[in-house]
């Protein structure tokens, strides 16, 4: 929270400014927001260094986190969730089914999934077929594939994808240019975030599974909300970080550590990650400094009891670091 701002003219004439900073942060946020600020300092010791982003809400509750979770920002492989409700979305509205043929590209200069789609070779000769739509999907997704995302675009279009985005709610999302290019022109093989980013933001990331998981975006209609959580790589138990707050959190309430450990296996995750590296330009349009982009939005369902009896609460979240400067990728 920042009080009022007092400006004034010192001794030798400059123009100053005169204000007041509160930490209103809950303890959520503050936790979020010391891990991004332990490993991305800048020279004065602030957390400057790129975009940080994080969002975590209680579905039918509150907003728990929000970390600058509303600045549009490139994210790389996470972005392709909204291509999956998009797909389902069709199969629930029965203009395709996840059994039809789908066809997407090979393309050179890559290892397999993270090849970078190119448009020019869509050709016959790069022309794949050996998936169906769901198999294509699934792969999308699973691996991240660079691949049967371009072949998702080619199917819908680009501007039925954000149409998507946009009824969903999401204010911050734009997708302008193939996941995987990252920046890159390769007509001419330069740098132009300004015209080549995928926008999202944190909270638009963490709303598209939430919409999912309430019903608002898809239904039961053959089965697309269902697919598409099969598809968003469910996971049983706790990841290893979870689980270290998960037993730090059991120990300060005097739990044990066998109690910890079930709370632990009984959590439910969905969620879809993703990361590239690539460059900002310099005046010339070439790399004149690499950055790091990294994200991970999904669902996270947590033991719970009301009156006791069982009431598991689900949570959507999403964290992202972008534009962040590295010395090599």
């Amino acid at each position: 929270m920042v009080l009022p701002v007092r400006l004034h003219v010192d001794g030798s004439g400059h123009r100053r400014c005169d204000a007041a900073f509160i930490d209103n942060a809950n303890a959520a946020l503050r936790r979020m927001r010391n891990v991004h600020g332990a490993t991305l300092p800048d020279a004065n010791g602030n957390p400057t260094r790129g975009i940080l982003e994080a969002h975590l809400e209680q579905l039918g509750g509150s907003t728990l986190v929000n970390l600058n979770s509303s600045r549009p920002a490139e994210t790389a492989g996470a972005l392709k969730t909204l291509h999956l409700p998009h797909s389902m979305k069709q199969g629930q509205l029965g203009t395709t089914t996840l059994g039809s043929a789908f066809i997407y590209y090979s393309y050179p200069g890559g290892a397999g999934s993270d090849a970078c789609p190119n448009p020019s070779l869509d050709i016959n000769a790069s022309k794949r077929t050996d998936h169906n739509f769901e198999e294509g999907l699934d792969e999308m997704v699973s691996i991240s594939d660079n691949r049967p995302t371009r072949g998702v675009v080619l199917r819908f279009g680009m501007s039925a994808i954000n149409g998507t985005g946009s009824a969903a709610g999401l204010t911050g999302t734009a997708i302008g240019h193939d996941i995987g290019r990252a920046y890159l022109k390769l007509s001419t093989g330069r740098y132009g975030p300004a015209n080549l980013r995928n926008s999202t933001t944190a909270a638009d990331l963490a709303c598209i599974h939430q919409s999912v998981w309430l019903g608002s975006s898809l239904n039961s209609t053959n089965n697309a909300r269902a697919e598409f959580l099969e598809s968003a790589i469910p996971k049983p138990g706790a990841c290893s970080s979870l689980l270290n707050i998960i037993d730090a959190e059991a120990a300060a309430l005097g739990k044990s550590s066998s109690a910890a450990t079930v709370f632990g296996a009984a959590v439910r995750r969905w969620s879809k990650g993703g990361g590239y590296g690539t460059c900002l330009p310099d005046s010339a349009g070439v790399c004149g400094q690499q950055v790091t982009i990294c994200s991970a939005a999904g669902l996270i369902e947590i033991s719970f009891k009301s009156g006791g009896v069982a009431a598991p609460r689900v949570c959507s979240y999403a964290n992202l670091i972008s534009d962040v400067p590295v010395t090599c990728r």
